[in-house]
């Protein structure tokens, strides 16, 4: 049995390097890092073998895989193999990495995108983990995953970024779920924090500005300093406030919300969980308070996004959905709905179009009129 890892971000690898030494994983006797940049422009992403301190986290692999450069000039993000090449390209990738006939097993850190979409196709029959780190994993799937994956979904490794918040992601394949521990995240990222120069950290960190820079992955910095204050609008604000425990608010949430250009969009529950138990920062430096929403609340309305967003998918949670909506009609958290996808699936009636009423009567002497007018038609 071999074990072909697949990372795409550093907080992937992060949490995939977590499960190994947690044990949370099979531990075949060989294993195999395959690493991809799949952002637009690939050659222009900080590559993960080249974070401080990397040799110590691929110490737990046998082997370093480049994908890119596997299949280059294809970009590593939106190649798709064919399904009339999976066989051959099966064979070739056994060849080329010493699989021989051994079984195979993948462990992603995503499964809509990127390597592990492909692997998944490649290698039609090996069962598959998804290592989902951010607030992703409380969202539904998103786009349909290469035939017969679904039923070959092992399990999901996550990390608990949420409180009593449970995953959906992949939830219609109902596959085990277990929360990554926080303790092994963390001994990960303290890995390369160690092996890292001192990081100049503000005493207000802002995340859009280090996620834009790119260089240091934002859990480093976490684990190396101690701002008074994280603001941004990614996962990585809960990964601060709840592995770090550091202070945390919210930035341009609400708009990042309204901009979104469609309802069925990704970050939406990720974006909505943060404006809905985060406090905000205003653009003036005032903090306000969240809706504090939490525990069964706070799942009802994950669950009532997550049915609107793939009605099809989660079609069991219809009344579920309809009943939460009833219940905040017209309140705070109906902003998290839009009024015409609720139109589209028939959640909220329309307004009824009274019908015309009848017209009344003429009155008595137009009607005598007309009978008079009637009566000389006729007469021969």
């Amino acid at each position: 049995m071999t074990g072909l890892f697949t990372a795409r971000t550093a907080s992937g690898l992060f949490a995939l390097c977590a499960a190994v030494d947690a044990g949370l994983l099979t531990g075949a006797p060989r294993r195999i890092l395959v690493l991809a940049r799949t952002g637009e422009i690939p050659e222009q992403e900080p590559a993960l073998d080249e974070l401080p301190g990397f040799a110590t986290l691929a110490s737990r692999f046998d082997e370093v895989i480049d994908w890119s450069a596997e299949i280059a000039p294809l970009h590593p993000g939106a190649w798709a193999p064919p399904r009339d090449e999976q066989p051959l390209l099966a064979r070739l990738l056994r060849r080329s990495w010493g699989l021989g006939a051994a079984p195979v097993e993948l462990v992603t850190d995503s499964i809509t995108e990127g390597p592990a979409r492909a692997l998944a196709s490649i290698f039609h029959d090996a069962p598959l983990t998804v290592c989902e780190p951010g607030l992703a994993a409380y969202g539904p799937t998103m786009g349909a995953l290469p035939g017969g994956v679904g039923s070959r979904v092992a399990g999901l490794l996550h990390l608990d970024l949420v409180e009593g918040l449970r995953p959906l992601f992949l939830a219609e394949y109902a596959p085990p779920v277990t929360a990554i521990p926080a303790s092994s995240f963390r001994k990960t990222v303290a890995e390369v924090a160690d092996a890292a120069d001192e990081p100049a950290v503000p005493e207000v960190l802002r995340l859009d500005d280090v996620e834009a820079d790119g260089t240091t992955p934002p859990e480093v910095l976490f684990a190396r300093s101690t701002p008074s204050l994280v603001t941004g609008s990614s996962s990585a604000l809960l990964t601060a406030a709840r592995l770090y425990d550091l202070p945390v608010a919210a930035t341009g949430v609400a708009r990042r919300l309204e901009e979104l250009p469609r309802y069925d969009h990704p970050d939406r529950i990720p974006l909505a969980i943060l404006h809905a138990t985060l406090p905000e920062l205003t653009s003036d430096g005032e903090l306000r308070a969240p809706a504090a929403v939490s525990g069964d609340r706070l799942a009802s309305l994950v669950t009532a996004i997550a049915y609107c967003m793939r009605a099809t998918v989660h079609a069991e949670r219809r009344e579920e959905a309809r009943a939460f909506l009833e219940e905040i009609a017209d309140g705070p958290m109906a902003r998290y709905f839009s009024r015409s996808r609720l139109d589209e699936l028939r959640l909220v009636p329309r307004p009824l179009v009274p019908e015309p009423a009848p017209a009344p009567d003429p009155p008595l002497d137009q009607r005598r009129r007309r009978g008079i007018r009637l009566r000389r038609r006729t007469v021969p």
